[in-house]
């Protein structure tokens, strides 16, 4: 079996702070989603599999988003 390769494309990436920073940062967790929104088989060796992914804190401090749309 040979080396696995993956190629990621992020197409938009945002971000948000939700708290003033100059107050301190309370404790804080994070969390983290990845929604995989289609697969499709382009070759043999090859799937394209468009995503979101969210990075949510609580409390609310701040949010990410990344995603690869579908091509």
């Amino acid at each position: 079996m040979g080396m696995i390769r993956v190629n990621i494309s992020i197409s938009n990436i945002s971000a948000e702070r939700f708290q003033d920073i100059k107050k301190p940062l309370p404790p804080v967790q994070i969390g983290t989603n990845i929604n995989m929104v289609n697969m499709e088989r382009k070759t043999d060796e090859a799937v394209e599999v468009p995503f979101v992914l969210t990075i949510n804190y609580n409390p609310s401090v701040a949010q990410i988003n990344l995603k690869e749309p579908p091509t």
